[in-house]
């Protein structure tokens, strides 16, 4: 009897396949760890200091009000870690919000796929999303900005439907506007709401007077909603209300366009948006006489939008180019199956050979933490992190066994098509982020969170000590304090920080801070595993 192994595979997959592999790749190191510095412990202590105090009204961090900072993510956040706080760490429960927004982008994304380019477009675009080397991160951590990539989705999806639909479409599109500026603040607005008037640049349909009213009504109606916030802020706390109102007046009058900026971020494209970024070039190239068709005019109009509003803004390169990835996977839709055999082979053998040697380093790296062998290999990974012992669990384990047999699986069983390299990058993707979070968590856990200095540091303070000075503590760090033992501190620079007897410094660099000067002396030093960079150290005012 013979044994067939190859199933009757239909490429692009859609249906049960894609959202399994969807699944997988959302719920992959989105729990199951601490905080980790810096933007997951930073976001996730807004959460914990705005569930903690009971005032939802604007983000705080460590009791201190943040009125520049746009709620919805938190918001989002603080309802996933009510409902599931009682079966997870309430870490893992409030980062599940950006499981919520992630799954949002993706559906998102292939259903504007789908409305330009035809139905099969759909489980394209998703797997191009998921295989961007730039998303996978911010994906899997309390990160603010997946809110404005669900929002972006959601918009684009608006803009496309808008000639056949103006009414709905003029709906969505308030509502998605609306929601990333309650995610990012104005940035969003400059970003979105144009995307509506773009149909209008190259279709008769669009300036038709019923879709140009839609366009026009899209910005107002997504102002109202937006408003609603600000106003309710107004009506509880008049002082916070203007706080806000300073801090948008501030971010508007310091924007200003910067081509470093600009080329900065177009200088990381080629590797955060892969495959996606050499694949929108080879749409663009393919169908260079057909520029004004939806399918190509609409994500090329709102890449080149995207580009020129976020070199005004100031913010990591590459958080500033994650809306970029949203555009550049649709943009690239078209290529994925008219790449030229050769090309498409190229591809496809290049994510073979690199995830399948990305696997079994993973897997070499987990045998050398756990066994000791190979010792080198060993001896490294513990002088990165001292201290650490590698817990083995026979769970998580098996699950890498059988995620590592899938890829294996994968690929001989796949058919030959011109798909196929989208389909094989995406789950390689998969399986090795998947791998080196089974695998890998516990190492990586050891030397990003702040748990073990959080708690020394509490251990170390004297009885009734009263008040703290912290000095260059971040966001990170101040959180991290806040979730872990309690510890709130006072800017050392205000006055009430300049009357507290202890004083936490923060220090980054070889050389340490001299200290605060005569009059006091030091209690307590520590830092994070392995890190030789960043020393904290807790200073008494007064006789030792």
């Amino acid at each position: 009897m013979a044994w067939n192994f190859r199933p009757a595979w239909t490429l692009p997959p859609g249906g049960a396949a894609a959202t399994a592999l969807c699944l997988v790749y959302l719920l992959a190191g989105a729990i199951g760890h601490d905080p980790w510095k810096p933007e997951d412990a930073a976001h996730f202590g807004i959460t914990f200091a705005m569930l903690g105090s009971g005032h939802w009204w604007v983000p705080q961090l460590a009791g201190e009000p943040l009125p520049g900072t746009a709620p919805l993510y938190y918001w989002v956040s603080i309802a996933f870690a009510r409902l599931f706080g009682w079966a997870l760490p309430l870490h893992d429960a409030a980062r599940l919000a950006s499981v919520f927004f992630a799954a949002m982008l993706l559906a998102a994304t292939g259903a504007c796929a789908r409305a330009l380019d035809g139905e099969g477009s759909g489980p394209i675009a998703v797997l191009l999303a998921i295989g961007c080397i730039g998303l996978v991160v911010p994906v899997h951590e309390s990160q603010p900005a997946i809110a404005l990539l669900a929002a972006t989705a959601l918009a684009l999806l608006a803009a496309a439907r808008l000639p056949a639909h103006p009414a709905g479409s003029a709906a969505l599109a308030s509502v998605s506007i609306a929601m990333g500026v309650l995610a990012q603040g104005w940035p969003a607005f400059a970003l979105l709401a144009p995307l509506p008037a773009l149909p209008a640049l190259t279709s008769a349909a669009a300036r038709r007077l019923p879709a140009v009213l839609a366009a026009a009504l899209a910005p107002v109606g997504a102002a109202g909603l937006a408003a609603a916030w600000p106003l309710a802020l107004a009506a509880a706390d008049p002082a916070l209300a203007e706080a806000w109102r300073e801090s948008l007046a501030l971010g508007l009058a310091t924007a200003g366009f910067s081509a470093a900026r600009l080329g900065g971020i177009l200088a990381q494209l080629p590797w955060f948006a892969w495959p996606a970024a050499p694949l929108a070039l080879w749409t663009l190239w393919c169908r260079r006489k057909a520029l004004a068709e939806a399918p190509v005019a609409l994500p090329l109009g709102a890449t080149l939008w995207f580009a020129f509003v976020l070199a005004y803004i100031d913010t990591a390169r590459n958080l500033a180019a994650l809306p970029l990835l949203v555009t550049l996977t649709l943009l690239a839709v078209p290529a994925a199956t008219t790449l030229r055999r050769g090309a498409a082979n190229a591809l496809d053998w290049f994510g073979m050979m690199t995830f399948t040697l990305l696997a079994g380093l993973a897997w070499l790296g987990w045998v050398a933490m756990s066994f000791g062998v190979p010792a080198r290999l060993a001896r490294q990974a513990l002088r990165l992190e001292p201290g650490f012992v590698m817990t083995v669990s026979p769970w998580w384990t098996g699950a890498a066994v059988a995620m590592s047999a899938s890829w294996l699986w994968l690929l001989v069983a796949l058919p030959r098509h011109r798909a196929r390299a989208v389909v094989r990058w995406a789950a390689g993707m998969t399986t090795f982020w998947t791998l080196l979070m089974l695998l890998w968590m516990p190492w990586i856990d050891y030397g990003k969170s702040y748990r073990a200095v959080a708690v020394s540091l509490k251990n170390s303070l004297p009885a009734g000590h009263g008040c703290i000075g912290g000095a260059n503590l971040g966001a990170a760090q101040r959180a991290s304090l806040d979730y872990f033992a309690g510890i709130r501190t006072l800017p050392a620079g205000s006055p009430a920080g300049a009357r507290c007897r202890l004083l936490l410094m923060h220090e980054t660099g070889r050389k340490p801070d001299p200290g605060p000067g005569a009059g006091w002396h030091k209690l307590w030093e520590g830092r994070r595993p392995g890190d030789r960079y960043e020393l904290f150290r807790l200073f008494a005012r007064g006789r030792s």
